[in-house]
């Protein structure tokens, strides 16, 4: 079915509708990124969500050597001042968990069903 101009392709807000809540579509939108994820690295795990879970949603690799993180915030549909901080608090709680458990994070995934602008972008 063709898309009309301007409408976007993939609406993200159906994680809501899917669900029924905003917290149900954070859970639905992270279990949709760790399947997307799994397609590109076919050892993808996911994190249970909780204090324990060292800033990690999904990830691939060896939790005592090197890994890639996936991160899944829910933000729509513009990421606020304060939603930034709380991604820049996901990544440093990310590291020094990592630094603590004995693993390296060499790539840590951000995503996000938003697009950013150039200055939201930049930090």
């Amino acid at each position: 079915m063709p898309v009309a101009a301007g409408v976007p392709p993939i609406h993200f807000g159906v994680h809501e509708l899917r669900s029924g809540s905003p917290d149900g579509a954070r859970a639905d939108f992270e279990q949709m990124l760790a399947q997307l994820a799994s397609a590109t690295n076919p050892n993808v795990r996911m994190i249970a969500v909780n204090p324990g879970d060292w800033g990690i949603d999904a990830f691939a690799g060896d939790l005592g050597g090197a890994i890639t993180v996936w991160q899944s915030k829910y933000f729509m549909p513009k990421i606020t001042t304060s939603q930034s901080q709380q991604i820049r608090e996901s990544l440093t709680n990310a590291l020094k968990a990592a630094a603590a458990n004995g693993h390296t994070i060499e790539l840590w995934i951000l995503c996000i069903p938003s697009s950013m602008d150039g200055p939201e972008a930049k930090w």
